[in-house]
């Protein structure tokens, strides 16, 4: 998914970051401006399969095509096929989720322009 806000990029990285947090994710960052985020354990998902989630999303803040833009993606890096279809059924409907919550909080701020899914 790809948002697209303006403003003060460090602001949007924070948004994004601060909501992940709350949602239980675990953040690793690459850089200044990208990461990796983690809901769940793999190891347990592995094992225990639909009865356990494990979800991960990349992250990343680059500079928009309109100029003071910013866009910031959330890349699915797992399908949650681990646990068969009930597993990639939750999955899915976790990204969904966190879709649904980081459109609604860039749009209470102010500062959602467009909001692509891909």
């Amino acid at each position: 998914m790809h948002i697209v806000v303006s403003g003060d990029p460090q602001a949007a990285l924070r948004s994004a970051h601060d909501l992940l947090v709350a949602k239980g994710y675990r953040i690793t960052p690459t850089d200044t401006w990208s990461g990796t985020a983690e809901l769940g354990s793999k190891t347990k998902g592995a094992l225990l399969g639909a009865m356990s989630l494990y979800i991960n999303v990349r992250y990343q803040v680059t500079a928009g095509q309109e100029p003071g833009t910013h866009v910031v993606n959330i890349l699915q890096g797992s399908t949650g096929w681990m646990g068969g279809a009930v597993g990639a059924s939750r999955t899915n409907k976790a990204i969904e989720q966190l879709r649904a919550d980081l459109e609604q909080a860039f749009s209470t701020s102010g500062n959602l322009v467009r909001f692509d899914v891909t």
